[in-house]
């Protein structure tokens, strides 16, 4: 465990835990799928993206900024997202 925190695993567990319950609420209908338009898509991938540029520009790391791209790039192509449902 030299390489990996305390704080790292109890990241991962709650990321674990929070695909687990999103997945039941799939399951149970809580969540409906929905597709967004293409303007729509473009800022939740910008901010998405953000995320790990900004700390990677500001570090000089630059894996960070190339996996933000990454993710910017994926978040936007997918069609279909997840919502709560209105009652």
């Amino acid at each position: 465990m030299e390489f990996i925190s305390s704080i790292q695993i109890i990241i991962a567990v709650l990321v674990i835990i929070a695909l687990v319950i999103q997945q039941v609420m799939i399951s149970k209908g809580m969540l409906v799928e929905v597709e967004y338009s293409k303007s729509r898509r473009f800022g939740m991938s910008l901010c998405l993206a953000a995320i790990p540029i900004v700390p990677g520009i500001m570090t000089g790391f630059h894996a960070l900024v190339i996996g933000g791209v990454v993710l910017g790039i994926i978040s936007y192509h997918r069609n279909t997202w997840h919502k709560i449902k209105r009652q």
